[in-house]
């Protein structure tokens, strides 16, 4: 039993389902409980004390109390198991013996969700909503590490500019961290927000600095997207579309990479850090050969030229 907290997620789905109204038992080598569109499958030895569980004297008038039985983790079919399956539809071909309860004929295939030793059958549609639901109650969770944040972050074209050696197992947190983030789309930079939770700053319009929630601290992240005057747009854009992984994140390529790097050290702050020299490939006049200095539009991004 639990207490809620809070609900994180709710859709209403249809009645339709693949067996309405299945309610079967199965024996082959396991056991498979099946009740509508769930299939429950138990050891034989766990089927003896499902069975002997569900005994009970029904003319008693007194309330019952079914009581439990411990069965060891190892005694479980496929305990650590996950799977999502893309299934073709075969109760078409069978719709007259074996498949004659369901009321699934027209669609030519469905979703298998494999949750330990639990099945559960949906329609695509269905299935699109499940999965939308748990992406929205994800969503509404707190942050509980930067690694969540990325993982959540997954649908998203980023990358994180500067400063990732460390992450995300290292990294300062609170008042003075410092997360460099580029968008490929203003609508990218706006789902950031609305999955983090994130919140603004400073008033002004044009500052880009938010606060992200992770567990009992948080991150500053500056949000830039390509096309905002912080890089060059042709600049911009190569970092993000040429981007590479890196553990649960993304990053520019080497050359785009150095090129922001060396734009950032020489355009925006004027001078270079030691700590950037030995990351830059190239030197600062072949950057700016490259790439025309623009104006940001975040005016407390420093500019010298």
């Amino acid at each position: 039993m639990g207490k809620v907290i809070r609900p994180l997620a709710e859709t209403k789905i249809g009645n339709y389902s693949i067996f309405p109204e299945r309610f079967t038992l199965e024996e082959c080598g396991e056991y498979h409980f099946h009740y509508r569109s769930v299939r429950i499958a138990f050891t034989p030895d766990e089927f003896k004390d499902f069975l002997r569980l569900t005994r009970f004297d029904r003319d008693k008038k007194e309330k019952i109390f079914l009581s439990k039985v411990m069965r060891s983790n190892g005694d479980v079919i496929d305990k650590n198991r996950l799977v999502t399956e893309y299934t073709k539809n075969t109760y078409i071909k069978h719709r007259k013996d074996s498949a004659k309860e369901a009321d699934f004929f027209k669609e030519p295939a469905y979703i298998h969700v494999h949750y330990r030793n639990l099945r559960l059958e949906m329609p695509i549609e269905e299935f699109v909503q499940v999965a939308n639901n748990f992406e929205n109650a994800r969503n509404a969770l707190p942050i509980q590490s930067i690694e969540d944040m990325f993982c959540r972050m997954e649908n998203l074209s980023y990358v994180v500019i500067r400063n990732f050696e460390n992450l995300p197992d290292s990294v300062e947190m609170g008042k003075h961290s410092d997360l460099d983030l580029l968008f490929a789309s203003r609508r990218d930079a706006e789902e950031f927000v609305r999955i983090t939770n994130a919140e603004r700053t400073f008033k002004e319009s044009y500052r880009v600095q938010h606060k992200v929630v992770i567990g009992d601290s948080f991150l500053l992240c500056d949000l830039r997207v390509t096309g905002d005057n912080y890089f060059p747009t042709d600049l911009s854009v190569e970092m993000v579309n040429s981007r590479k992984r890196l553990r649960c994140f993304w990053i520019p390529q080497d050359v785009p990479y150095s090129y922001g790097l060396a734009y950032h050290a020489y355009i925006h702050k004027k001078h270079m850090k030691d700590d950037y020299k030995d990351r830059i490939i190239h030197n600062k006049y072949h950057v700016m050969s490259m790439y025309k200095p623009v104006r940001p539009n975040d005016k407390s991004v420093g500019f010298y030229a």
